[in-house]
């Protein structure tokens, strides 16, 4: 089975959706099953300007809420995160550009290595908390799931990566992908944002019955 999935490192819902279906997968006994991340921007925006500020920080400016309601709103998500069995720490989430991240994404994928990217990337971002536009931290990424001959600084600078993620935006853009995550079943079935982990058993299921 072929799982196409939209999704933004800054996105707390991306996190919690992919511990949902990797929930939902070994639920349904299924290992034939591949994975592929796609980027999908939240705010292409952010300018270095942002850097150094925290989600608590900038979301009153950005979104013209109250800090209350902003913490109210994160302390939501992080008990979602630990229904999950993820440790979300919101209050400290960096803001900045997280196209880098989708560049080095898009290596990672062409080495096989998608999913195991993805899950540091958003690991780094809600649980350390770093700023994954930074090439240094981008590098310790890479090596910690086992790529050491690529520097990420030279991942950034090669045009081939750009043109993967361009090709990725005008594919949501065709499926009229307007939030992540956004899931799509063997071309079949789509699902958006981060559903129970009983929503996507009866997705997998509907999916491998069609397929027969």
């Amino acid at each position: 089975m072929e799982i196409h999935i939209w999704s933004d490192v800054a996105c707390p819902f991306c996190y919690i959706g992919r511990e949902h279906l990797l929930d939902a997968l070994k639920l349904s006994g299924l290992e034939d099953v591949h994975l592929t991340w796609h980027s999908f921007q939240l705010d292409p925006s952010i300018s270095k300007e942002y850097e150094g500020e925290t989600i608590i920080s900038h979301l009153p400016q950005k979104k013209g809420m109250s800090i209350a309601q902003v913490q109210q709103m994160m302390g939501n998500v992080e008990s979602m995160g630990r229904e999950a069995g993820l440790s979300l720490n919101l209050s400290s989430t960096q803001v900045y550009n997280t196209l880098p991240c989708h560049l080095v994404l898009q290596y990672a994928k062409s080495k096989g290595m998608g999913d195991a990217m993805k899950h540091t990337l958003l690991e780094r971002h809600f649980v350390r908390n770093q700023n994954l536009s930074i090439v240094s931290n981008l590098n310790q990424a890479l090596q910690e799931i086992g790529i050491m001959d690529m520097d990420a600084s030279s991942i950034l600078s090669d045009e081939r990566w750009m043109r993967k993620v361009e090709d990725d935006l005008y594919t949501a853009q065709q499926f009229n992908i307007r939030g992540v995550p956004f899931f799509v079943f063997d071309n079949k079935y789509a699902l958006s944002g981060a559903q129970p982990v009983d929503v996507f058993v009866r997705v997998l299921k509907q999916t491998l019955e069609d397929s027969k």
